[in-house]
């Protein structure tokens, strides 16, 4: 009785201070809502023929994807391709290479607007290129190659690379425009050019006095439906929802109340969220919360799952036996899984958790 009194205090006391909250103004926060332990009993350990390190996972429908970056030098391809129910291998995707249809500096891969596609993006080769995914599940047992590319956007002062892009209209793509301290996020056509007028402006001062040259300030994700991104700042445990026309939806801050983005040199920074993923309900992001250069394992690997709804409140916060790679996390609410890769056990860990506590 008295742990149910205690939680509903915390629900209260989040709600009453969030709904108290003005536009933009930051609010800090120390617990959540929920919190839960999960066990190794809960974790499906599986070793799968194809090694793998630091693979970014992601999902669409009944498809698990398995991406290597171009530091994964000795895969011989960007993408496996799962059935997220059975585990069974489906396809590989884009070889790597210097030659046609061949990737020679995988980056990242994004999906394509409405979900027909995935885009790859080659930074040796300065073009995204694009998958559709019917080829992929029709070609079982086949290396996909892509049908077409696009250039990247002409280079700006300060950016060095391009971290992501969403495709979220047919023919408009939106990348976090790293180095410029003006727009949050710029907006290029299916040409390559960009588009001034939509570019997301950066209306906060969080990157005011940060080393912009030092690689990613920042890191996103989109809202699968609204004009809506969640941003997390580098070094910090800050997050913001941005809209499009750039106002701050929300601006929060927690649970350690650090900011580490302006401190040199960069040894003594703390790091917070690892990577972000979302869907139209929830924002999942990994979280560390460690020292840059701490002991084996911290912080460039973490064990905590924040969550947190579309309006900025703390949700729950999931903790793991096994830590997780960067970006190597996926959520599978239909069939109440969390699926991650380990770097501690060198496997992929399958975790049957109910999405029906989150609500």
């Amino acid at each position: 009785m008295h742990k149910l009194i205690h939680t509903t205090l915390i629900i209260i006391s989040i709600f009453i201070l969030f709904g108290c909250q003005k536009q933009g103004e930051k609010k800090e926060f120390s617990s959540f809502q929920k919190t839960y332990q999960l066990d190794s009993a809960s974790a499906k350990k599986m070793s799968f023929k194809k090694k793998y390190k630091y693979p970014m996972l992601s999902k669409h429908d009944s498809l698990l994807f398995a991406f290597c970056s171009i530091a994964n030098h000795t895969r011989t391809h960007s993408m496996d391709v799962y059935n997220i129910n059975t585990f069974e291998h489906i396809n590989t995707v884009a070889p790597k290479g210097k030659g046609p249809g061949e990737i020679a500096g995988p980056l990242f891969k994004s999906m394509g607007y409405h979900h027909k596609s995935i885009w790859i993006c080659d930074t040796k080769k300065q073009k995204f290129f694009k998958y559709p995914l019917k080829n992929i599940i029709n070609n079982t047992g086949s290396t996909s190659k892509p049908i077409t590319s696009i250039p990247f956007p002409p280079p700006s002062k300060g950016r060095r690379f391009i971290f992501k892009i969403y495709n979220y209209k047919n023919k408009l793509f939106l990348f976090p425009n790293q180095g410029d301290k003006k727009n949050f996020f710029s907006v290029f056509n299916d040409t390559g050019n960009l588009i001034d007028s939509l570019h997301i402006p950066n209306k906060t001062e969080y990157l005011k006095g940060v080393n912009l040259k030092s690689g990613a300030t920042y890191i996103s994700t989109l809202h699968p439906s609204k004009q809506l991104l969640a941003v997390h700042i580098r070094y910090t445990d800050i997050l913001l929802g941005i809209k499009f026309n750039g106002d701050i939806k929300f601006n929060i801050q927690g649970p350690d109340q650090f900011n580490d983005s302006k401190k040199e040199p960069a040894i003594d920074r703390k790091v917070g969220i690892k990577s972000l993923k979302s869907d139209k309900d929830f924002i999942y992001t990994l979280y560390s919360g460690q020292e840059k250069f701490g002991p084996k394992n911290n912080p460039k690997d973490a064990k905590h799952l924040h969550i947190f709804d579309w309006e900025g409140h703390p949700i729950a916060k999931i903790t793991f036996p096994y830590t997780i790679s960067p970006f190597a996390f996926t959520i599978d609410r239909k069939n109440d899984k969390i699926i991650t890769y380990s770097p501690e056990l060198g496997k992929f860990v399958n975790y049957k958790f109910s999405m029906e506590k989150l609500k």
